[in-house]
């Protein structure tokens, strides 16, 4: 029997307007941050919902606390050490000249690499326009321990 997708991931979905309070930004906004302590990997896919303004940047940030203080940036578009890119339904754009969908990935070890003690992941935009607004899928995967009868290890 073949396991399935949603039982070796968490899938957790997210609002993201700058115009609105509930968004991370470098000011330090207190939710929307995704525990990751029992996965070895976050994957986070924004895609625009409102508006057509430009995501001038795009940062994956990892705290080690849930209100997101001190947080610390762990993979940035356009970076080499993990899956980062800025596209559009149709090209590739880059951070200043546009994009609709943004893709960050990092592990746990990335995490721990950018901040001691770091576990609670967030995405962070910047967006040209702010009444810009995005959802946010967070796809937690390669869990630490077994869930739904499957077998895991933590060897990460």
């Amino acid at each position: 029997m073949s396991n399935k997708f949603t039982e070796e991931t968490k899938i957790v979905f997210r609002d993201f307007d700058p115009a609105a309070n509930n968004t991370l930004t470098a000011a330090g906004i207190t939710s929307n941050w995704i525990d990751m302590k029992d996965y070895h990997r976050i994957t986070a896919i924004a895609f625009r919902t409102v508006g057509t303004g430009k995501v001038q940047a795009a940062a994956l940030k990892v705290s080690a606390t849930a209100n997101g203080a001190s947080a610390q940036t762990v993979v940035s578009a356009g970076s080499t050490n993990a899956t980062g890119s800025l596209v559009d339904a149709t090209a590739a754009k880059t951070a200043t000249s546009g994009c609709g969908i943004v893709v960050l990935d990092a592990t746990a070890d990335e995490c721990a690499a950018a901040l001691s003690g770091g576990r609670y992941v967030g995405l962070l935009l910047s967006c040209a326009t702010a009444t810009d607004e995005f959802g946010v899928i967070y796809i937690l995967s390669q869990p630490r321990y077994a869930a739904s009868g499957l077998t895991a290890t933590d060897n990460g």
